[in-house]
């Protein structure tokens, strides 16, 4: 069962998901079933804490890369992870 997570690039729900991600590892979960996205502002860039939540948990990381950028509408268009991403949910009907 994959587990997605989607939050904003605020330190309020970083450390949520630093929390979270401590918790699944101490359980053992899949690293490959853990999907976690940040929005964030691309004028501001990622906020610094998540850079280093992205080192506190290498394992849970596709080496912390960006691999795309874009609105819903956007990204949807491309078809690329995000859409996958999105149908993948659809089709599991959450």
């Amino acid at each position: 069962m994959k587990l997605l997570l989607a939050q904003p690039n605020e330190l309020y729900f970083i450390w949520q998901v630093e929390l979270l991600l401590y918790n699944l590892e101490v359980h053992d979960w899949p690293s490959h079933d853990i999907i976690i996205l940040f929005s964030f502002n691309p004028s501001v860039g990622i906020e610094k804490y998540v850079k280093k939540l992205i080192d506190k948990f290498p394992k849970h990381n596709e080496d912390g890369k960006i691999i795309e950028r874009g609105n819903h509408v956007e990204l949807t268009n491309i078809r690329g992870a995000y859409y996958k991403l999105v149908e993948n949910q659809l089709e599991l009907g959450i």
